[in-house]
């Protein structure tokens, strides 16, 4: 008994810290607001125009920029003040949310095409906060504590993740689904005045007299990288993930509308299963640390993960959806976790923004690429054989790779 309790207290370490106890409240009710704008939109998406392609153009337009940007945005987080850098990025974010919520009210023509480049442009956000955010968690907690903290920051990701669709649903129901998008913008606040009462442990920020221009900073991440090689391994992981594993992401609300005959409640609840399993993930994965090495987390846990993705391809029922969609969840979140850990580890501070920007432009990188092949491979031969041919090709990556 005494051994669990010490180590679930390793598990919630981090709050000790008052830095970090205030940036994981503010991201968590943020990222309640960011779910709930993502039920929303999808939903938007499907009803307007029914097609699993439009799907994934949204969601690769979400992450284009994260595929040019996000070695600029990790040279950005070692020469600048990452706390600056994430403030004026949630205050983007913020603007675009509400400005999603005035189109879609509004604005009657070409009502898509303005909804893509807003979209874009909160891409563009996030592919700067993406490393700064990253890179600024170990400024929060002691090294010992490092593991915890990315755990429990998927954590409350993964928590919004559950409640953002709940909260979707009822705001939808109860006001009206353009308020959804209102509610995000002022979610993001929560992050900006969580930063200002935040004192950071100081900054190593990359010397002036060790960078002539962005090309060098990057060409000198990259080499850095070279040297260890099981930082590339490990990146290109993440993105072999990404491209083949996240296609259930753009065809839930397909599934929910089409395969299960259901309506929002419907994908609020395989959404939400899906955040429930994560969740899971991030609380036990610094347990499952302790016994299991991490190589062996992320070699079998993609094999089980496109086993459970495959089972959710071929369910017509709500439940067993469901629970395929929490076990395949659970999975990818320790699997993620377990690869964000094993480079944060490794790598010397100075590095720290460019070497986690290539792990974001990987893994994040990945996603609108699979993503608009998931979306278009569905609307030409299913949204079940769609799944299962990603899901067997991940399978097989994994043993090709190994």
């Amino acid at each position: 008994m005494k051994k669990l309790v010490i180590k679930i207290s390793y598990i919630f370490a981090p709050f000790k810290s008052k830095n970090y106890l205030y940036l994981w409240s503010g991201a968590f009710l943020s990222n309640i607001g960011s779910w709930v704008q993502t039920v929303a939109l999808n939903w938007y998406i499907v009803s307007k125009l029914n097609s699993a392609f439009y799907l994934g153009i949204l969601n690769f337009v979400s992450s284009f920029p994260v595929v040019f940007l996000t070695h600029i945005a990790g040279v950005a987080a070692d020469r600048f003040n990452r706390k600056k850098i994430i403030i004026l990025t949630h205050l983007l974010l913020c603007f675009t949310a509400i400005s999603l919520g005035l189109i879609i009210q509004f604005v009657h023509n070409k009502t898509i095409v303005w909804i893509f480049i807003i979209t874009l442009l909160s891409g563009l956000g996030n592919t700067f906060t993406s490393p700064a955010w990253q890179a600024i968690i170990p400024q929060l907690v002691d090294k010992n504590s490092l593991l915890s903290a990315i755990a429990l920051n998927s954590a409350q990701f993964n928590l919004a993740r559950f409640v953002g669709p709940v909260v979707a649903t009822f705001i939808v129901n109860q006001l009206g689904l353009v308020w959804c998008f209102y509610f995000n913008g002022i979610s993001f606040l929560f992050v900006v005045i969580s930063l200002l009462f935040i004192k950071l442990s100081s900054q190593k920020i990359l010397d002036k007299k060790f960078y002539n221009n962005l090309y060098d900073d990057i060409i000198d991440a990259w080499k850095y990288i070279k040297e260890k090689k099981f930082l590339i391994k490990y990146i290109i992981l993440s993105g072999i993930i990404s491209f083949f594993g996240m296609g259930y992401v753009v065809l839930v609300p397909i599934y929910a509308k089409n395969v299960l005959v259901g309506h929002i409640k419907t994908l609020g609840t395989l959404m939400s299963s899906s955040g429930l399993g994560a969740l899971t993930g991030a609380l036990l994965v610094s347990l499952l640390n302790l016994y299991i090495p991490k190589i062996m987390i992320i070699k079998y846990g993609m094999i089980l993960y496109g086993i459970f993705i495959s089972v959710f391809a071929l369910s017509k029922n709500l439940i067993l959806s469901s629970i395929s969609l929490y076990i395949a969840a659970f999975l990818f979140l320790t699997i993620i976790s377990s690869i964000n850990t094993s480079i944060q580890e490794s790598i010397d501070e100075h590095y720290r923004g460019r070497v986690m920007s290539n792990f974001v432009w990987m893994f994040m990188g990945m996603m609108p690429f699979g993503a608009i092949v998931c979306g278009s491979l569905a609307d030409l031969i299913t949204p079940q054989l769609t799944l299962l041919s990603f899901s067997v090709t991940l399978i097989l990556c994994v043993f090709i790779f190994n």
